[in-house]
């Protein structure tokens, strides 16, 4: 701590930002599940972190292009776009806006590791990354039940579901529209098949961490490419267009995943079909 606080001294904020994120970053070389909350765990690792002040400041001052011009500059943009409403306040009118990160994930996830927890969280859009993440429907407490589901998910928007596979694979899908848009009625009196927006993504975390985006952020793409979710008493699915990305059916116990038009993604788990050993689902709330 001398140490840190003699850099400090000497050149600046800059050595507490590059500090903490050299710790952050040997922390997420953990492959633990979380038994506790993520905020617990990093404290912990903190109190028994084996790097000695030499290698800590040597991994701190390894990371590059990270200036204290290029911290200041984000500090003011922040500042403008919270003063000017563009970014939800957090806390009092004066302070900034405070990412709540997976540090604030409840701790009772089956499915996802430390490691995992804190890549999927990069892929969020930034303003998500700003609200309370809290566990809504697991299979494990919930039971497997489609009506139960969408009692307790379709009053959220977005949410995050999260798939963990008998047979190990790990996956699911950032579902960007409120799952209750299933039941809204076309100008025929029909309901819609489809919903969903752009910002919607597929992702594998297990074996491999892999995200899948809209294609259509490259261009414009045929109707067959934008088919982002649905939802009946049958079933749920996330990606369509000669292909499902992700359908479970109504039990929640079996499902399919391939290659789809939307997502242009790999089947998220070996063979295509899985059966499901639990199933999560996040939403977010502003704090």
């Amino acid at each position: 701590m001398v140490r840190v606080m003699d850099c400090f001294l000497m050149e600046g904020v800059k050595v507490l930002y590059r500090v903490a994120i050299g710790i952050l970053y040997h922390f997420t070389k953990m492959e633990t599940f979380l038994e506790a909350s993520v905020a617990t765990a990093v404290s912990e690792h903190v109190r028994s972190l084996e790097l000695s002040p030499a290698r800590l400041m040597k991994k701190a001052f390894a990371i590059r292009n990270f200036r204290s011009a290029e911290i200041k500059s984000v500090t003011v943009k922040t500042t403008f776009d919270m003063k000017s409403n563009k970014i939800p306040r957090s806390g009092s009118s004066d302070s900034l806006p405070a990412s709540k990160g997976p540090l604030d994930i409840p701790n009772s996830s089956r499915t996802i590791t430390v490691k995992e927890l804190l890549g999927l969280w990069q892929w969020l859009p930034a303003r998500i990354t700003m609200q309370e993440p809290m566990l809504v429907y697991t299979t494990d407490e919930d039971g497997c039940s489609l009506s139960t589901f969408y009692h307790k998910v379709e009053a959220y928007e977005p949410t995050l579901l999260v798939l963990k596979a008998t047979s190990g694979e790990v996956f699911g899908a950032y579902s960007s529209t409120a799952w209750i848009v299933r039941n809204k009625k076309d100008e025929r009196g029909e309901r819609q098949r489809y919903f969903g927006t752009g910002e919607t993504f597929l992702f594998s975390l297990q074996p491999l961490m892999t995200r899948y985006p809209w294609v259509g952020i490259k261009g414009r793409v045929p109707h067959a490419a934008e088919l982002f979710m649905h939802g009946d008493n049958n079933m749920i699915s996330i990606g369509g267009g000669e292909g499902t990305g992700i359908q479970i059916d109504g039990d929640l116990r079996y499902g399919k995943s391939e290659r789809c038009l939307t997502f242009e993604n790999e089947p998220l788990v070996s063979g295509g079909d899985f059966e499901v050993s639990v199933l999560e689902v996040f939403a977010f709330a502003m704090v």
